[in-house]
């Protein structure tokens, strides 16, 4: 099985507070997480899919999916018992969900903050982080 990969905005408050509800529900161990600005992103060349680092991306089986269809593809491995409602949600156009999450992660700073460096994992967590 080819790992699965979560790259998020190490400098975001609320991106940090994601990770850290998404360990705690993954039982399975099904992810691993790296920040969009650390050396696994740019060895996948995730950069050239986001200007800058205001997406999530979920990157399986040698794709890479960015904002609502990260999320919704996350979702569904970690609470498979959503999927039904997921799907609902997916037939709600894709532009109109990137649009919502769009706004989200041009504001998330002003109301979430910004940390001064990248997260640094505690030891308990190091095993679910790549570089």
């Amino acid at each position: 099985m080819q790992e699965r990969i979560i790259f998020f905005d190490g400098y975001c408050h609320f991106c940090n507070g994601t990770v850290t509800l998404l360990i705690k529900l993954d039982k399975h161990r099904k992810f691993k997480f790296a920040p969009l600005s650390g050396l696994t992103s740019e060895s996948l060349n995730i950069g050239e899919l986001v200007d800058k680092q205001d997406s999530i991306v979920y990157y399986h089986d040698s794709k890479a999916h960015i904002k609502s269809s990260a999320i919704f593809r996350i979702l569904r491995q970690l609470l498979p018992i959503l999927t039904p409602i997921i799907f609902t949600l997916e037939l709600l156009p894709t532009p109109m969900w990137d649009t919502l999450y769009d706004f989200l992660a041009r504001y998330r700073y002003r109301i979430f903050g910004k940390m001064d460096s990248c997260r640094i994992p505690t030891e308990k967590e190091r095993e679910f982080f790549l570089d």
